[in-house]
């Protein structure tokens, strides 16, 4: 049975597509076979999986419209076990009829892990992503700019999580796990630096044990159009991935060192 993680932020640059890209390429590299979906029609997630990405690939809209099975649309990735389902170009992906469970019908395709990057803006496409997701994650970006506005960041996570609540109870649907994943961070100590202990405190329940700290080789990765597990798999934002995915597969250790001579 496919696990369908969602990546949803409702604020700006929290690292959404970096997240989305890179915890499905672990989740490859660890031999699951997985599906990243792309619901922002700008197509990011296949700039940043695929060297070379095909211009206006059809995808996800396509399969919303009814025009093809989603298995024809899938566009292969440097990684093994690794696909990804552009958002298209077309109109279709905004017109979802209601109640409609799209990604579970895509998930019907021989599939151990789908990851879907949720559009930026809400409505019918968000509703459907959150709601067919087993797990909701939301990165939260903690950095200076961050720390200056602390209050502002939880009310926008607070307004979303409301947000996702009335989804479920619209459809009887929806994750039955929602985490908070901390990135720009080392670990939960200089998050809760940031954050100060009595907010931590508040959400520490929420948040997944690995943060994603800030590291150059994720970065240049996401620019040269590859996953880090492919740019440099012993990078801190490499490690960090495959421990997060690790997180919901049954292997208990990271072999490193086969997994960087399999696809380099």
């Amino acid at each position: 049975m496919t696990k369908i993680f969602c990546i949803a932020a409702p604020a700006a640059d929290a690292g959404k597509t970096t997240v989305s890209v890179n915890l499905a390429a672990a989740f490859a590299a660890l031999d699951q076979n997985t599906l990243l979906v792309e619901c922002d029609a700008r197509n990011r997630c296949i700039e940043a999986a695929v060297i070379d990405p095909p211009a206006d690939a059809p995808g996800l809209d396509r399969v919303i419209a009814d025009a093809g099975d989603a298995v024809n649309f899938m566009v292969p990735t440097c990684i093994e076990h690794f696909r990804v389902l552009a958002a298209g170009p077309g109109p279709g992906w905004a017109a979802i009829e209601p109640d409609r469970s799209v990604f579970s019908e895509i998930s019907g395709q021989d599939l151990d892990v789908m990851v879907i990057n949720a559009p930026e803006k809400s409505g019918a496409l968000m509703e459907a992503a959150v709601c067919g997701a087993d797990v909701l994650i939301l990165p939260v970006r903690l950095d200076l700019e961050a720390a200056g506005n602390i209050s502002g960041l939880l009310e926008t996570y607070k307004n979303f999580l409301e947000q996702v609540a009335a989804f479920r109870q619209k459809v009887s649907a929806g994750p039955s796990s929602v985490r908070i994943l901390i990135n720009g961070c080392d670990d939960a100590a200089e998050a809760e630096a940031v954050l100060g202990p009595e907010v931590f405190e508040a959400i520490a329940r929420l948040c997944l044990p690995v943060c994603i700290a800030e590291d150059e080789r994720l970065h240049e990765a996401m620019v040269f159009g590859k996953p880090v597990v492919c740019h440099d798999i012993i990078s801190p934002g490499a490690v960090a991935f495959l421990e997060l995915a690790g997180l919901w597969t049954d292997i208990e250790e990271i072999r490193m060192e086969e997994k960087k001579d399999q696809i380099t």
